[in-house]
């Protein structure tokens, strides 16, 4: 599931559910998407699991806004939920001193989650603190987040802060991946394009 723009419309929406109602469920990558919610409560990106486990799930180089102010978590996984890698998110307004920007139910095993950015207006962090090597409670220097762009200014943290995923060869726009030393944190990898130079 790549490259798509997917607008939430409010309150108890969710972007993507994966459900393991009649398994096997397994072996799904979301990569490259941009998650934009309304919501301002309940309105997470990706919700697996629930129904039924959900194997080899990889959710990674995704941007996931809420345009409206804080909301609950991003991501959302149940119980036996194994071998789920959510790696090199750019996340914006997702979590609260309550809620996690990540919510994790049960016995779910084999997780790798790391390098994420987490970022909020209020400067609440969200529960539970973050994951190795995550960008924690930065600004992620979006080109015009009110307009929906979400391409990294030439100052972004973002920028190279990724972890090298052999999963992500290209961006949103179909670019190449890496274009620097690491992979660039959310759904676009900064080119010399973004920075007005080509």
């Amino acid at each position: 599931i790549e490259r798509n723009l997917i607008l939430q419309m409010g309150t108890r929406d969710q972007g993507i559910i994966i459900e393991g109602v009649v398994q096997p469920v397994a072996n799904i990558t979301i990569r490259n998407n941009i998650f934009a919610t309304n919501g301002t409560g309940y309105a997470p990106a990706v919700l697996a699991g629930d129904g039924g486990p959900v194997s080899n799930l990889r959710i990674v180089n995704n941007t996931m806004v809420a345009m409206k102010g804080p909301t609950e978590y991003a991501i959302w996984l149940f119980a036996n939920d194994n071998g789920v890698i959510i790696k090199n998110n750019g996340i914006f307004e997702h979590g609260n001193s309550k809620v996690p920007y990540i919510r994790v139910d049960g016995a779910a095993s084999g997780l790798d989650i790391g390098f994420n950015s987490i970022s909020k207006s209020d400067g609440l962090a969200p529960a539970g603190g973050a994951y190795p090597n995550d960008l924690w409670m930065v600004d992620a220097q979006f080109v015009n987040l009110a307009g929906q762009d979400f391409h990294l200014k030439p100052v972004s943290p973002l920028i190279n802060a990724g972890s090298f995923l052999s999963m992500v060869s290209d961006d949103f726009d179909g670019l190449a991946r890496p274009v620097g030393a690491m992979h660039d944190i959310g759904a676009f990898e900064f080119t010399d394009l973004d920075a007005g130079l080509a």
